[in-house]
């Protein structure tokens, strides 16, 4: 507690560095950033030995460095969020290379965050459920919380294969599952994986450019369209009023209030 209280966080974070922070990118590890938990010897990025003799294999999923450095370029802040156990994610981190540095020492990554940081909410913790429990929206699965990043969640998303983890879900970018063996054994799905970090990475620059644009506008308003919640009242702009998915990105970040705040 005294070393939390003194600034000195497990995750490394910096809090003034996320404060100042121009925007702030999370990104999940397991199905997300890479894969490892497949027979990966004949097909991986990564390999080492572990303390007890075997192999690991982990395969990164495709241009996942590069979005970590065109993120950095613009401005952002890095920051990797994993559900999985402390000593395993790290372990794995010091096995990664990112232009000569591991993932636990890059200056590219902000903090690392494992399960230990993983949260839980009763039904009367929410705003406005102490005076209506029952309206409550209690957070029973361990899940990612973005607070500790950004307390306002203007400035974060957090890119992840599992939204059943999450419950911030207008600052959430849903990424398919990174299946190595698939991306391994299937050409049309490699062609799909190779090209998905890119789509990922130009969402966020046409938000940033969004946001330089309209002074005022924060990152996570100018990212709403790509969002789970966003997302969702963008493709019923497009339904509904029969509009191109551009203009009913544009449509949605000048009427916010089209998007639901909750399922």
């Amino acid at each position: 507690m005294a070393k939390a209280k003194a600034g000195e966080l497990e995750s490394g974070v910096d809090p003034e560095a996320m404060a100042t922070a121009k925007f702030i990118v999370v990104f999940d590890l397991d199905d997300t950033l890479y894969d490892q938990y497949y027979d990966g010897a004949k097909c991986h990025t990564n390999a080492f030995e572990r303390a007890n003799g075997k192999m690991k294999y982990i395969h990164m999923v495709p241009a996942w460095d590069d979005a970590i450095r065109r993120i950095d370029a613009l401005g952002g802040k890095v920051v990797l969020f994993s559900a999985n156990l402390d000593d395993p994610t790290i372990t794995n981190l010091r096995h990664i290379q990112l232009d000569g540095k591991d993932l636990m020492s890059s200056p590219l990554i902000a903090g690392v965050f494992t399960n230990s940081h993983l949260i839980q909410q009763e039904k009367t913790e929410p705003p406005g459920s102490v005076e209506k429990p029952r309206k409550g929206r209690p957070v029973l699965e361990p899940s990612k919380d973005l607070r500790p990043l950004d307390e306002g969640l203007e400035k974060v998303i957090i890119v992840d294969d599992n939204p059943l983890r999450l419950f911030q879900l207008g600052n959430v970018r849903v990424f398919k599952k990174f299946h190595a063996d698939r991306y391994c054994t299937d050409d049309e799905m490699k062609a799909a994986y190779d090209g998905a970090m890119g789509a990922v990475v130009r969402e966020i620059e046409d938000s940033v450019a969004y946001m330089d644009a309209q002074p005022g506008t924060s990152f996570a308003a100018a990212y709403l369209p790509y969002t789970v919640l966003g997302g969702i009242a963008v493709q019923f702009i497009m339904d509904g009023r029969g509009q191109t998915r551009k203009a009913a990105i544009k449509y949605v970040r000048e009427h916010p209030q089209v998007v639901d705040t909750r399922f």
